[in-house]
């Protein structure tokens, strides 16, 4: 899960911060960055997410100035829509590193992270409910959801 808050009834078996950063093709300007501002990323075209997703909510709430302030955008509601976006060069996109993992992996998109420091991280977590009892089957699925998400997001 994304950003959830701690709770008695909630047992967290693995939590990571992602912080947020601009993704673009290997050839566009920025992508030749170590770190770049929400400013800088706002003067080319951005793919934004739509209201739906959980990144463009917490974005308006901290940071919505860059949506009317942007050079120019578009809003997509399909994180694969975004990348391709981002991928044909033409685009940057502020998400984390999650939601291009594998094209950042691939090396056909690159992520620069963000300065600002007032920016939010996504926290994902495995979590489960407390009030069901452990099984030697639900420990299994855990651990094996752990090793895949620490294998695909390249935690240690």
């Amino acid at each position: 899960m994304v950003n959830v808050a701690p709770h008695d009834n909630l047992m967290f078996h693995w939590t990571r911060d992602f912080p947020l950063g601009c993704i673009a093709a290997p050839g566009h300007p920025l992508a030749a960055r170590e770190r770049v501002a929400l400013t800088e990323c706002i003067a080319h075209p951005v793919v934004f997410q739509s209201a739906a997703l959980s990144i463009r909510k917490l974005l308006e709430a901290r940071h919505g100035w860059i949506f009317e302030r942007a050079a120019s955008s578009v809003v997509v509601n399909s994180i694969q829509l975004m990348k391709l976006l981002v991928a044909s060069g033409s685009y940057v996109a502020i998400t984390s590193e999650v939601d291009a993992g594998p094209e950042l992996r691939s090396g056909r998109l690159r992520f620069v992270p963000l300065v600002d420091d007032d920016l939010f991280h996504q926290r994902f977590a495995v979590i489960s409910n407390v009030m069901i009892p452990e099984t030697p089957v639900a420990a299994a699925v855990i651990a094996t959801a752990v090793e895949i998400i620490d294998r695909h997001t390249g935690a240690a």
